[in-house]
């Protein structure tokens, strides 16, 4: 198991990683709102958004995350079973707001 604290090197690009978060909920923010959006295509919508949680989940848990890991995979996979749009703007909220809550683990 990876100490985040106590090592330095591995301390830096989880520091790293978690300050790229602010960015990635901008980003599934965009997205959820092209897919709402009718002159917008909706595939490249969901093509992006399945990319940024499968991105995400791994990356997450990767960094010991597991919880933000978990949301995103639940994302990813209810974006792959071509779920509701209310269902999947429901789980790209809760990992935005996991996201807001682990920008400040630094």
């Amino acid at each position: 198991m990876i100490d985040w604290e106590n090592d330095p090197e591995m301390k830096a690009l989880r520091d790293e990683f978690i300050a790229s978060l602010a960015d990635r909920s901008e980003l599934l923010r965009v997205q959820l709102q092209a897919l709402a959006d009718p002159g917008k295509p909706r595939e490249e919508a969901l093509g992006k958004l399945r990319y940024a949680a499968h991105t995400l989940a791994g990356a997450a848990g990767s960094y010991g995350l597991e919880t933000l890991g978990a949301q995103a995979a639940r994302l990813e996979e209810l974006l792959l079973e071509g779920a509701e749009p209310h269902a999947i703007e429901q789980a790209v909220e809760a990992l935005r707001a996991l996201l807001a809550k682990s920008a400040y683990l630094r």
